[in-house]
């Protein structure tokens, strides 16, 4: 990842909430759960089974 894709994923953060403190980002994006684009705006729906929920999942 280069520094300009850091510096573009720092600012979408700034306007967000995460309940797990951005932990994807911190790990450049190497520890991601399995999801699927369902066409809505701002939700995926996951390909697994979690016990930790992201409310960005449905």
């Amino acid at each position: 990842m280069t520094g300009e894709d850091k510096k573009a994923i720092a600012e979408i953060m700034v306007g967000m909430q995460c309940p797990k403190n951005f932990h994807c980002a911190e790990t450049e994006f190497g520890q991601l759960c399995r999801a699927k684009d369902i066409g809505l705006e701002s939700y995926v729906e996951r390909q697994e089974e979690s016990l930790s929920m992201c409310p960005f999942a449905i």
